[in-house]
């Protein structure tokens, strides 16, 4: 009967010892889901234009910036691609086509007045509203090309594109008829803050030659 009770007694001992071995694993930190992505939230527009003012005193900052040195000549050999002497013309606003050719037999005046309009429509539109998009990143503008469309604009013989520019608090907008797509570019590198303008033929000159312009482009000047 002793014998028993102490191999009992030790059977106890080591349910206890071995009880108290036993270390309750730590439960793991909870997971906090991270929070999901804004929706809908717009880019931040680097340098936009805040008023009429600040366009102002950026073209100052640039007339007095040294003029860059480093300057591309640009390929010699550089040629305009030959326009075509007919283009559709599809209106962006009302959907309505207007066709501009090149008549041979009319007089000299009026041929320079439709092949201007032919290479405006064929060559230089697309880079136009590409140019715009870029500058509508940064100020509140756009190309109005109504006067290309004879429903829109019935009884316009030269039509020219027009750049609108409009400032915050600003009831009225800027506007400047005839721009090219050399004017659209200045604009776009004038407020990249760049100080050159490239040619088509990758030649460069320092932008600040062309403050003048851009001053009636940007309407700082009357």
């Amino acid at each position: 009967m002793p014998v028993l009770l102490a191999a009992l007694a030790v059977l106890l001992l080591l349910l206890v010892l071995a009880g108290c071995g036993k270390k309750d694993k730590p439960e793991p930190p909870p997971v906090t889901p991270a929070p999901p992505p804004a929706q809908n939230a717009e880019p931040t527009q680097t340098g936009s234009v805040k008023s009429r003012a600040d366009v102002e005193k950026r073209l100052q900052k640039r007339a007095t910036a040294p003029a860059p040195t480093e300057l591309k000549v640009g390929a010699c050999c550089y040629k305009p691609a030959a326009a075509e002497p007919k283009v559709d013309y599809a209106c962006p606003k009302c959907g309505e086509k207007t066709v501009y050719a090149v008549d041979n037999s009319a007089p000299e005046a009026q041929r320079t007045a439709q092949w201007s309009s032919v290479r405006t429509v064929n060559q230089d539109l697309p880079g136009c509203r590409r140019m715009i998009a870029k500058i509508r990143e940064r100020l509140d503008a756009e190309l109005d090309e109504s006067q290309f469309c004879r429903k829109c604009s019935p009884g316009v013989e030269t039509p020219k594109l027009v750049l609108i520019v409009k400032y915050p608090a600003e009831p009225q907008p800027h506007k400047t008829v005839g721009v090219t797509l050399d004017d659209l570019q200045l604009v776009c590198e004038f407020l990249q803050g760049k100080d050159k303008h490239t040619y088509p033929n990758e030649g460069e000159r320092p932008l600040k030659d062309f403050l003048p312009r851009l001053e009636q482009l940007l309407g700082t000047k009357p």
